[in-house]
């Protein structure tokens, strides 16, 4: 039977979780040690807005794309609108808000960048989701595909959207105006390009290419994380971050020495710091 029995809410609900799970695990992943360095209620405001705008671009490609099953049918058109214009337009969404003057020149705008991304990604995956889960309930009870891909794509969709994000922002902290979206938006049409491939075929090679997808996200996190997040702080606090790092590992291994149980994690970033340290603002940026 087409439709599934539970009602829409219910399944948004169900559904946006497939997104959202991932995208906060990635969220305390990039940003574990540097909690000093933005401010919570900021962070909440850029997630919930990605959220929201990820919503924007949910609510497009059902009505561009999932819709219209002859839209695949036509490579030129496939090729322009869901991989060119879909990328750009996703792109430059976080690029008008990230480039805003409240927020260009200042090093937490990277971190920003990356709760933007993750919660963009978060809610633009449910497309996706929904449209297995609602229209076609029986195919995911008898598809054991079905989820695991869904999921998979959740990975590389955070994963993109959370790197693009905080390339974008580490571009208006630096006040670079171009190279960083150029480089966003060129991964966002690697992704697209190889997620259009995705839906000409079917399982369980569309499994593999989710796979595919979920390392590209992945990949691109970790590349964002390990080139980018030190370097969008000033010198002062990036050298007072160093010191830091170096006396939190000394004391460890003293602890360890001692025999002593390790220090509890202050929590995820943005979420359960609870007593955090106050945001830092380098006097270079005032």
């Amino acid at each position: 039977m087409r439709g599934s029995n539970m009602n829409s809410p219910t399944l948004l609900f169900l559904t946006s979780l497939i997104g959202i799970i991932p995208a906060i695990l990635l969220l305390y992943y990039v940003l574990q040690t540097y909690d000093e360095y933005f401010k919570d209620s900021t962070l909440y405001i850029f997630f919930a807005g990605g959220m929201i705008l990820g919503m924007v671009s949910f609510v497009l490609n059902v009505i561009i794309v999932y819709n219209n099953s002859k839209f695949f049918n036509y490579v030129d058109i496939s090729i322009l609108i869901y991989v060119l214009a879909f990328a750009a337009f996703e792109e430059l969404m976080k690029y008008i808000i990230l480039y805003l003057k409240w927020f260009r020149g200042q090093h937490s705008t990277t971190y920003y960048g990356v709760a933007f991304g993750l919660g963009f990604g978060a809610t633009s995956i449910m497309a996706i989701a929904y449209r297995d889960i609602y229209m076609f309930p029986g195919a995911v009870l008898t598809n054991p595909y079905i989820l695991p891909t869904d999921l998979a794509l959740s990975l590389g969709y955070v994963g993109l959207h959370a790197t693009t994000g905080g390339l974008i922002g580490f571009g208006s902290a630096k006040k670079i105006r171009w190279t960083m979206i150029l480089m966003a938006l060129g991964l966002h049409l690697v992704f697209n390009f190889i997620l259009l491939g995705f839906w000409w075929v079917w399982y369980p090679t569309r499994f593999g290419d989710a796979l595919l997808l979920a390392g590209i996200g992945l990949a691109g996190v970790y590349f964002f994380r390990k080139e980018y997040m030190s370097r969008s702080l000033t010198g002062k606090l990036s050298r007072e971050r160093r010191r830091k790092m170096k006396a939190a590992h000394r004391e460890a291994q003293r602890r360890m020495a001692r025999g002593l149980p390790k220090e509890k994690s202050p929590g995820m970033p943005g979420l359960t710091f609870g007593e955090k340290t106050p945001f830092r603002k380098s006097t270079e940026e005032e």
